[in-house]
C-alpha cells in the first residue's frame, strides 16, 4: 500500500459538506486499519482545521467553489493534501 493514492474527494464549500467529508475521511481511515499517532479528537481538530481553513480563507465561503482531498500511504505515513479555489496570494 506504499505511495497509493487511497482516498480522494471533491466537495462544494459549505459547513454540512465540511463535516461529511471529515466524518469520511476518518471512517476510511479507519476501514483500512491505519494506527494514527494521534487520538481521535486530534485527527478530528486537525481534519477540521485544515479543511475549514480551505473553505474559508481559500474558498471565502462560496458556495460554488470546491476543495479537492486525497490521502495518500507512503512508507507508513499518512499524508492528506487539500486544495481549494481559491485566487491565492
Amino acid at each position: 500500500m506504499d505511495n497509493e493514492l487511497i482516498f480522494s474527494k471533491s466537495v462544494y464549500t459549505s459547513n454540512d459538506a465540511r463535516l461529511k467529508l471529515i466524518d469520511e475521511v476518518i471512517e476510511f481511515t479507519k476501514s483500512l486499519n491505519i494506527v494514527l499517532n494521534l487520538d481521535p479528537y486530534e485527527y478530528y481538530l486537525l481534519l477540521d482545521e485544515a479543511i475549514t481553513n480551505s473553505m474559508e480563507h481559500g474558498n471565502r465561503w462560496v458556495a460554488d467553489k470546491m476543495i479537492h482531498l486525497k490521502c495518500y500511504f507512503k512508507d507508513k505515513y499518512l499524508y492528506i493534501e487539500i486544495k481549494d479555489e481559491g485566487i491565492g496570494f
